[in-house]
């Protein structure tokens, strides 16, 4: 068990070092390989929080460990793991960015769960069928009802992106049929199912977590 656990920490390592090598390429707008204030302040945006003068001067005081004015990619490594094992607002920032991300990997492996014919979308005997799993018992018209939120672009299926954007507001929405969709979900047996193949997938191994 201990080997197991030292193994998924050193991938969950790797996958967190690979994160911020995304994010890194990502707010290199110049493909300089290294950032400059502006991409800097640019990662603040990214994490949620836009940056003041000083705010943005602190952080490349943190980050620029040679003091030549721009973070190459190794110096931002070093500061993000450093950053991540803080309790500093740029910890908070990531963490909440690291959740995001999360939450969306586990929404596209249960979306996949619940397109059972492969096609990359959602149509309504689909919805029909994960709301029947969730044990909801839902006439015809409030069938058509969740399927009308979903479906934003009115072309009769559900894509990914309006799946994520609708679970995701669902919480805040107010409406009764959202939310109790979103609370079976969480706790269906659908989701340790997800959950399971989204693991196997991402370390090759069939096992439960």
């Amino acid at each position: 068990f201990q080997k197991w656990r030292n193994y998924r920490t050193a991938q969950e390592e790797n996958a967190d070092l690979e994160r911020a090598r995304r994010i890194f390429e990502g707010i290199d707008l110049d493909r300089s390989g290294e950032l400059d204030r502006n991409e800097i302040r640019e990662l603040g945006v990214q994490l949620g929080a836009e940056m003041t003068d000083e705010e943005l001067q602190s952080a490349m005081n943190e980050m620029d460990a040679d003091g030549n004015g721009e973070v190459d990619l190794a110096e931002f490594l070093a500061w993000w793991k450093s950053a991540r094992s803080s309790e500093s607002t740029w910890a908070r920032m990531i963490a909440r960015r690291e959740r995001q991300e999360k939450e969306r990997e586990w929404l596209r492996a249960l979306f996949d769960h619940i397109d059972a014919d492969g096609g990359g979308t959602l149509d309504l005997q689909e919805i029909g069928v994960m709301t029947s799993d969730l044990g909801l018992s839902l006439t015809t018209v409030e069938l058509s009802a969740a399927m009308e939120q979903m479906d934003r672009d009115n072309n009769g299926d559900v894509d990914f992106e309006e799946f994520f954007i609708w679970y995701m507001e669902a919480s805040n929405s107010g409406n009764r049929l959202a939310t109790e969709i979103q609370r079976g979900l969480q706790r269906s047996e659908m989701l340790q199912t997800a959950r399971n193949a989204m693991f196997a997938a991402m370390d090759g191994t069939g096992m439960d977590h």
